[in-house]
């Protein structure tokens, strides 16, 4: 009787502090990647005018750095 007494109150405090600490079960097979898979870091379009003369007239061409090409034609200034 005494070792049943004691399995019951193990059992009721064991049940009791899991319920009251909300201890629960994470579904591991989450279609959510970790945060550190998530985390991207996007630099801003570098942007250079460049200058040259055409035809005796100052011209000016912006260039973008990051892709490596022309955004306008020659410009005069």
């Amino acid at each position: 009787m005494n070792r049943r007494l004691w399995l019951f109150s193990l059992a009721a405090v064991t049940a009791g502090f899991l319920i009251l600490t909300g201890i629960q079960a994470k579904d591991f097979n989450e279609s959510e990647p970790p945060v550190s898979d998530t985390v991207r870091f996007q630099e801003a379009d570098q942007h250079v005018w460049k200058f040259k003369p055409v035809n005796g007239t100052l011209c000016r061409r912006l260039w973008d750095e990051t892709a490596a090409c022309w955004l306008t034609d020659w410009i005069p200034v």
